[in-house]
């Protein structure tokens, strides 16, 4: 009977866990960065801002004092992710009497696939212009003003493109 030193079971162990945790990361990594499959994003409801279709989803629908969230999905105009695109989100409250104009960027990290999520915080209630600019080097850049306010459900289109219909976008 052969005897095996704890040295070479430990190695054995270890090359097999490093083998499997390959495989499977290897596999998570085949088709985007977070593992979701690269297919085309569903485009009928997003706003052509070329050179991107763009959606825009807040979180609440109904934006409140505090913390908010926002979805941004960017696809090329045949409707593949967008990867790496450098999303910025900024809430704007115009300047009333002797208070200043204030900004609440967005902090925005890409989540998946042409998906890139941002979180801001509304210090008041009000109705605050949203801006959302795009940028993709070597592609384009693309910006799209939306109207958002606490208490009232959804996003209203400002400036930028509009909807297929031609009319402006509320989501």
């Amino acid at each position: 009977m052969k005897i095996i030193s704890g040295q070479a079971v430990a190695a054995s162990i270890g090359s097999a866990l490093l083998l499997v945790l390959g495989i499977v990361f290897g596999l998570q990594w085949a088709d985007g960065p977070d593992g979701r499959s690269a297919d085309p994003i569903e485009t009928r409801n997003m706003l052509r801002a070329d050179p991107f279709q763009v959606q825009v989803v807040a979180s609440p629908e109904a934006p409140r004092i505090d913390a908010n969230k926002v979805l941004v999905l960017v696809t090329d105009l045949v409707g593949a992710p967008v990867y790496g695109a450098r999303v910025t989100i900024t809430a704007i409250l115009r300047a009333m009497g002797t208070m200043p104009e204030m900004r609440m960027p967005a902090d925005v990290t890409q989540t998946g696939p042409g998906q890139y999520e941002g979180t801001f915080s509304l210090p008041m209630d009000d109705s605050w212009p949203l801006i959302v600019r795009i940028d993709k080097p070597g592609v384009g850049s693309a910006t799209l003003v939306f109207d958002i306010a606490t208490r009232r459900r959804g996003l209203e289109l400002v400036s930028g493109p509009q909807d297929p219909t031609g009319q402006a976008a509320q989501q």
